[in-house]
């Protein structure tokens, strides 16, 4: 159990100003470096449910900007920094007068979608398997499927992670007619998926922090229910 500590702090070093002593214990990290139609790293900080702002978050000493709308998130392009396979990424964080750190690369970019294929045509509530060829040895799979409306989309399906490289789909995710879209992540250490997936597969933050600093590359087909 924590206790509260109260510190008294002089005047005289209040008025030539110090840093606040951070604790880790309440530290949430997740960031992601994801290649699909665009691409980039996105890191957000959290003590518990309060974002962190203002921090000092490098990647490979390139530095992320903070999220100017929401806060506690630090992000950079491609159009900035290079976002390919086989490349080390390093994470490093300056929280008080820790560095946090992490470790990841992104999944091998031959992965792709081999069925369905793009608008192809599916008879509805029926199942359907989902394959495809394998990044690399160290990635693992997510299957996404999301139901597509003119002034919307609906999640229809979220897998858990995958080791295999194909899944059926079960046929009460196509009870709609219409277009779907079929997304496929492959995935390393973990995966942040902005409103919908958030998967830590190694808790690879250090020191002991909660979170994981991971990548994914993701593929998506449209496909037609009728």
């Amino acid at each position: 159990m924590k206790h509260l500590t109260v510190i008294i702090i002089p005047i005289i070093m209040m008025l030539y100003g110090c840093d606040d002593k951070k604790e880790l214990s309440d530290l949430i990290v997740v960031g992601n470096i994801y290649k699909h139609t665009g691409a980039g790293i996105s890191v957000t900080v959290r003590e518990g449910v309060f974002p962190v702002t203002g921090l000092d978050v490098r990647v490979n000493d390139y530095v992320l900007q903070e999220y100017g709308y929401t806060k506690g998130l630090y992000s950079i392009s491609q159009n900035t920094m290079p976002i390919e396979s086989g490349v080390e990424f390093n994470l490093e964080i300056v929280y008080g007068e820790n560095l946090v750190t992490a470790t990841t690369t992104l999944p091998d970019t031959i992965f792709k979608i081999i069925t369905p294929q793009e608008n192809d045509v599916h008879p509805g509530s029926m199942p359907m398997e989902v394959v495809w060829n394998r990044s690399d040895v160290n990635a693992r799979y997510v299957v996404f499927v999301q139901e597509i409306f003119p002034e919307m989309t609906n999640t229809r399906h979220l897998t858990n992670v995958l080791q295999d490289t194909s899944y059926t789909i079960p046929a009460s995710v196509f009870n709609d007619t219409g277009f779907f879209t079929i997304q496929i992540f492959a995935v390393h250490d973990g995966m942040y998926y902005p409103r919908e997936i958030f998967y830590g597969i190694n808790s690879n933050v250090e020191p002991d922090v909660v979170g994981f600093f991971g990548a994914h590359v993701q593929r998506i087909v449209r496909i037609h229910v009728e």
